[in-house]
């Protein structure tokens, strides 16, 4: 299909926006930075000799800086994590920045089945009907529904998503744009028989 003829059917973007989670990036950031920033302090600006006596003050320093660094750059990273789902008219396109350079396509042809899902943990996420999802195939950010993807191939992917009826209804449409559902919404589907797509 030309790009140009594409048609966007469904898109919505997920972030970490879970309070109980940046609770816990503050609890931790502060147990952890807390300590090394008060060892910097007394050893490279108080010269306090006897504080730390074990280790340098180029050790403290170098390695305060590590800590900190690695400490901010991965609450940088979980702020801006963004995932988008998109149901295009020639298929479904997840992105997952920036834990993933390249975005994931899955054609019409592809998709075996599909049903809305919600779960209360992971791994009843992962064992809940059909195959097992890997946890490299999970994609969601917040909440505790989405979409379970089956292939043809037998792969299977979740879908977080906030509107599992929504999406599961543009899935069913960009497999077949004369079913009615798209209008009123679906809460399962499964794709007509065809070849996989190689």
């Amino acid at each position: 299909m030309n790009s140009s003829n594409r048609e966007l059917l469904f898109r919505e973007t997920q972030q970490f926006r879970q309070p109980l989670l940046w609770c816990c990036v503050t609890a931790l950031g502060i147990a952890v930075t807390g300590p090394v920033t008060y060892a910097m302090i007394h050893r490279l600006l108080l010269n306090d000799a006897g504080y730390a006596s074990g280790f340098s003050d180029a050790a403290i320093f170098w390695g305060g800086l590590a800590i900190i660094l690695t400490l901010l750059g991965f609450v940088g990273m979980l702020a801006l994590a963004r995932l988008t789902a998109e149901v295009w008219s020639d298929g479904v396109t997840i992105k997952y920045f920036p834990f993933h350079r390249e975005e994931l396509r899955i054609t019409p042809q592809q998709i075996g089945e599909f049903q809305a899902k919600t779960f209360k943990t992971v791994r009843e996420l992962r064992r809940n009907g059909g195959r097992e999802i890997p946890r490299s195939n999970i994609f969601s950010l917040a909440g505790d529904s989405g979409v379970r993807l089956e292939l043809a191939d037998g792969q299977c992917y979740f879908i977080g998503t906030e509107s599992p009826q929504q999406l599961t209804a543009a899935i069913l449409y960009s497999i077949d744009p004369e079913n009615e559902a798209f209008q009123g919404g679906c809460s399962i589907g499964q794709a007509p028989a065809g070849p996989p797509s190689n």
